[in-house]
């Protein structure tokens, strides 16, 4: 049982916390840039997460944090 918990159940919680934490990261941040009149700036979280997991951890596409990182 002790087993279980430490082996499985513990990487299971690291890998959704750390995936879909990341998801709401970028949501927060999408929400606290400001798009008016450049909407079509504005990046695609859902690509973005998708691109993140199908290809490996690559997240190609429209900058959500901008061209220098922040």
């Amino acid at each position: 049982m002790w087993l279980e918990f430490w082996f499985e159940f513990i990487p299971q919680i690291i890998f959704l916390m750390s995936t879909f934490g990341y998801m709401v990261i970028m949501i927060l941040i999408k929400w606290n840039t400001d798009y008016t009149g450049k909407t079509h700036e504005a990046p695609s979280i859902l690509t973005t997460f998708l691109n993140f997991v199908l290809k490996g951890g690559s997240t190609e596409g429209m900058d959500l944090y901008g061209e220098d990182g922040s």
